[in-house]
């Protein structure tokens, strides 16, 4: 990675790559408003604000930069007075919460959360919420407290897609886990608290994706949901079975991430490197985050050998929703690739612009590659199209405890229809290949003379997906 530095008037700007990671766009700041911004923060007595200011100057992109610099209301400039603000808080609060000054910068400082419209939200939030922090003697008292007064009116629902502001969200008060999980950071930002979001692209082992927060507490961060729950919040949990705790439900990340203000520089490398690769590869979308799997899963590395000489970009994706999505990137170095912390018992596909292979990474970090052997047949009866975890993760908008206590009894699962033909295929060559026929009776399908060790899925004539991907082993189906 290279990196080239100028430095005008103390602002560093960052060079990575041969593409513009952060810069003030030259066509909308030339040297000379460079300077004249820079002498204007540097007027403020406490010097926590100018090293704020140059911390969002080194990791704040140039389209959100270009809208809040000289942003105005009257003689004050709006970013400024948030920056001072925050600082002011910050610098009364630290002897109750003890929060590094990086820890400030990357989840107490930073002027929005998204792209959203950016309003003087900060003092709002602080002047609203302010007594709260003088009535409870903890961040998870606090968080609590504001939880419980935001969740008033609130209404959960997918409708609402684009990305709101604090305003436009007190006016609607709706949305799902991305807005539940946005809007509490703007008043535990306010009141120095800091806060973010960490997320998973997609799981390992059912569909969908999520999003929840961490809240820093005591020097770690503890995870809990903005408008939900903030104690003992479990992220990975589906259903809580209560008569009989085995059948209770969890999902898996393969990856679990945080949403930071600092840029992740591994993965801005790969995308200056390999830009058409990473067009439409949601884990680029945005760069600004850091790698937590960690904290949550004694997590594995997996080094890939034998690939291409040549540098090459290289992904683990799982299969999730019908298509394999990409949740891991490397680059290939001397015939290597190298992936860190991924999360085990999960299946997994290795790309790359020559090969592709899927595996299962076990709880040793050992892979166990699915290629269909035609030299051993297997043969399986199969009577259900998902697993349990997938049958609750599918089944929310039929949500009653009764019928997800039925799920967890295998009274309401998916199984195959009579007298429907159904279509086994394995994972080859980058498709589903398909090797067999069968017709349904009694709710149950069975193959003979089945390449092993494959990965399959079931299908109809239509090639159309009917289960959840599988191996099988010894004849018993095991659902990925």
């Amino acid at each position: 990675m290279k990196y080239t530095r100028f430095i005008w008037g103390g602002i560093c700007l960052l060079l990575l790559g041969g593409t513009l990671v952060f810069i003030l766009n030259s066509d909308y700041h030339e040297e000379a408003d460079l300077i004249r911004i820079r002498k204007r923060i540097c007027l403020h007595e406490d010097s926590l604000v100018i090293q704020g200011f140059d911390f969002l100057m080194q990791n704040i992109s140039v389209s959100k930069m270009e809208g809040l610099l000289n942003k105005k209301e009257g003689d004050v400039y709006l970013l400024e007075k948030d920056m001072a603000h925050a600082v002011d808080v910050y610098t009364k609060n630290n002897l109750k919460w003890k929060v590094p000054f990086d820890v400030f910068c990357e989840y107490v400082l930073p002027p929005l959360v998204y792209d959203e419209e950016y309003i003087c939200w900060r003092k709002v939030c602080y002047d609203k919420y302010a007594y709260i922090v003088e009535r409870n003697k903890s961040t998870v008292e606090v968080c609590s407290a504001i939880n419980a007064d935001l969740m008033k009116g609130f209404v959960f629902s997918d409708s609402v897609k684009q990305i709101q502001n604090w305003s436009q969200f007190q006016k609607n008060k709706k949305g799902n886990c991305i807005q539940m999980s946005q809007m509490i950071l703007y008043p535990l930002r306010a009141l120095g608290i800091p806060a973010t979001i960490d997320y998973v692209i997609a799981w390992g082992d059912v569909n969908g994706a999520h999003v929840w927060n961490a809240l820093y507490d005591n020097g770690k961060m503890i995870p809990f949901m903005g408008l939900e729950k903030v104690e003992n919040y479990d992220p990975f949990l589906i259903y809580e079975y209560t008569a009989d705790a085995t059948k209770s439900a969890y999902r898996y990340p393969p990856k679990v991430f945080r949403r930071t203000c600092s840029m992740n520089k591994e993965y801005a490398d790969m995308a200056c490197r390999f830009p058409e690769k990473v067009k439409a590869v949601k884990l680029f979308n945005d760069l600004h985050f850091k790698d937590v799997t960690m904290e949550y899963f004694p997590a594995k590395d997996i080094l890939i050998e034998r690939v291409t000489d040549k540098p090459d970009l290289c992904f683990l994706s799982v299969f999730n929703s019908n298509e394999w999505i990409p949740v891991a990137a490397g680059i290939s170095q001397k015939g290597k690739v190298l992936f860190e912390n991924m999360n085990t018992n999960l299946l997994y596909l290795f790309q790359n612009s020559n090969n592709s292979f899927p595996f299962i990474l076990d709880d040793k970090g050992n892979m166990n590659i699915l290629t269909a052997d035609d030299s051993n047949r297997t043969g399986f009866t199969i009577g259900r199209l998902c697993s349990r975890e997938m049958e609750f993760q599918k089944s929310w908008n039929k949500f009653t405890t009764a019928y997800f206590d039925g799920i967890a009894r295998d009274i309401y699962r998916s199984s195959p229809v009579n007298d429907s033909t159904y279509v086994l295929c394995t994972y080859i060559n980058n498709v589903w290949q398909p090797i067999e026929e069968a017709v349904c009776h009694d709710e149950k399908l069975s193959f003979t003379g089945i390449p092993e060790n494959g990965l399959y899925i079931l299908a109809d004539r239509m090639n159309r997906i009917k289960s959840q991907c599988f191996t099988c082993l010894y004849g018993a189906v095991v659902f990925w």
